[in-house]
């Protein structure tokens, strides 16, 4: 932890907490815990499923976890985030690649995950270790987002539950507005760049449907 993190602000410090918490969400983690082995069986039964993006996902979790040590992470994560993860792992165990691209790299990982790194990138410029982990992983997710381009097999069927998933993620970044508005963030502000994010993986999508044609 960095030696200056109990200097920042309150407000800060509990947001910086509150969107940690959705990266690795501690109160929850043996509610999830068959994700690690799924993904790895995944990995050995999909050729093009790479164990690399799920070792650095656990290297994530494990700066996290290192980080807050003196500082438990012990926010409440909201309904709509809980049933996502639920959902998720039910798509993790049926084994639909297309079904788990679309709702782990391009809704988890392609806006939720991106507009969170964006805000905790923003937030941690005075924390230098922290900072410095944040950059590492904003690298490390936007590998795992092309790598969730790469193994769709049906990107009209992605498309279509992009736009039906979308709402969802509406939903987990509101209901923690609480958190975010108390140091300058807008739900206006960031419902446009979610919508830009999804734009643009639908059209990633779409460019992919018409090269194949």
């Amino acid at each position: 932890m960095d030696s200056n993190w109990f200097s920042i602000s309150q407000e800060k410090r509990t947001a910086i907490k509150y969107i940690s918490e959705n990266f690795y969400p501690a109160k929850y983690m043996n509610r999830w815990r068959d994700f690690k082995e799924i993904s790895y069986k995944l990995s050995e039964i999909v050729k093009l499923y790479s164990s690399t993006q799920i070792t650095e996902e656990i290297e994530h979790f494990e700066f996290f976890k290192q980080y807050f040590n003196e500082d438990t992470l012990d926010l409440p994560l909201p309904e709509s985030y809980i049933k996502w993860f639920d959902s998720m792992l039910l798509a993790f165990r049926h084994g639909n690649i297309d079904e788990i691209a679309s709702r782990f790299h391009m809704i988890t990982e392609g806006i939720l995950a991106t507009v969170g790194l964006k805000i905790l990138n923003e937030t941690s410029m005075e924390l230098p270790e922290f900072n410095f982990n944040i950059k590492k992983i904003i690298e490390d997710e936007a590998r795992h987002i092309n790598f969730g381009f790469q193994i769709i097999m049906n990107p009209n069927y992605a498309v279509n539950r992009i736009e039906e998933l979308y709402p969802y993620a509406e939903d987990i970044i509101k209901d923690g507005m609480k958190y975010l508005e108390p140091i300058g963030y807008s739900w206006y502000d960031l419902r446009k760049l979610m919508l830009e994010l999804k734009e643009a993986r639908i059209n990633k999508l779409k460019k992919k449907i018409m090269s194949a044609n």
